[in-house]
């Protein structure tokens, strides 16, 4: 009934808490579970980990194309059963969710998939619960993260992920989610541990203007956008993801209007920095300005001929 599909890539010393959480998991389901892991060819001994726990242990051919999405879209094909729970190899499932998954799963259909809370711990030993706070229990939410549980089918029927997109995968998935009427929720409890290491949100945010720094996702959110326009699906994606072309078509004007009406131009580019803060948060403002960079250099970064090609099944 349940496929629990985890991507990692060197993550070896991050998986055995991965699998310490996933015990439980195994102890309390009354209903099939599989787990699978996804390697993007790690050159750590996180393979060798994997294998303890894992039922199967998909390793993916190296490639300059490899990246989380590539992983889920290999996991989304292999998995066996009707619900697909997807988790990054630098997280642990919590209890609580666990509990929740174990007596409702039965109660869902194919439409509906779920989240929860996002605890993120860092490396300094210091937590944050970075969900949004606008979020209520089963609550259709606006987007969600690398940790997720979605019907199979949903998955397929709406393309997999596309894996040659580097990243903001998951706003691409959701928006065809949600023009196929998929829809997502929150349930109020922690779902994840992430465990990661801890930035200043001022050095994060001057990151995304850094390809040294951000790497390849750097490029994702113009592979999306040449993705969605070549698919002939970009009105879906701006319809469910409207914040930063509201933003982009703003800034245009204020520009255009900038060398006639001065006193126009700041007043209209004001209001999109004001709406979006209030419906989004200040730090989208430089996400979205981070975007057209994306844009001008991830275009041409979009292969859409890329099939990650698994090459060791243990």
């Amino acid at each position: 009934m349940l496929s629990v599909v985890v991507i990692g890539k060197n993550e070896e010393e991050n998986i055995p808490r991965t699998i310490e959480s996933l015990k439980y998991l195994r102890g309390k389901a009354q209903f099939p579970v599989e787990y699978l892991f996804v390697d993007s060819a790690s050159t750590d001994h996180s393979v060798d980990i994997a294998r303890s726990f894992f039922d199967n242990v998909y390793t993916l051919e190296a490639s300059d194309y490899l990246c989380a999405s590539a992983g889920r879209y290999i996991g989304s094909l292999k998995a066996q059963y009707q619900w697909i729970l997807y988790l990054d190899g630098d997280m642990e499932l919590c209890p609580e969710f666990i509990d929740y998954l174990c007596d409702n799963l039965c109660s869902y259909n194919i439409n509906t998939g779920i989240i929860g809370r996002y605890i993120f711990h860092y490396n300094d030993n210091t937590f944050q619960d970075k969900t949004s706070s606008k979020y209520r229990h089963n609550q259709h939410v606006g987007f969600f993260g690398g940790a997720i549980l979605l019907h199979k089918e949903a998955v397929l029927n709406t393309g997999n992920w596309n894996p040659s997109i580097f990243s903001n995968e998951e706003i691409d998935l959701y928006t065809r989610l949600r023009a196929k009427t998929y829809r997502v929720i929150f349930i109020d409890l922690p779902m994840i541990r992430h465990y990661t290491r801890k930035e200043s949100y001022l050095a994060i945010l001057s990151n995304l203007f850094r390809k040294s720094k951000a790497g390849k996702k750097y490029y994702g959110f113009g592979q999306i956008l040449h993705a969605r326009i070549r698919n002939g699906d970009i009105y879906d994606f701006i319809k469910y993801n409207h914040y930063p072309f509201v933003y982009f078509f703003v800034l245009i004007v204020s520009i255009i209007l900038l060398f006639s009406f001065i006193s126009l131009s700041i007043f209209i580019f004001g209001f999109a920095l004001v709406y979006i803060s209030i419906f989004k948060g200040y730090k989208y403002i430089i996400i979205y300005t981070s975007y057209i960079l994306s844009i001008l250099y991830g275009w041409n970064k979009y292969n859409n001929k890329f099939k990650p090609r698994v090459i060791y099944i243990e």
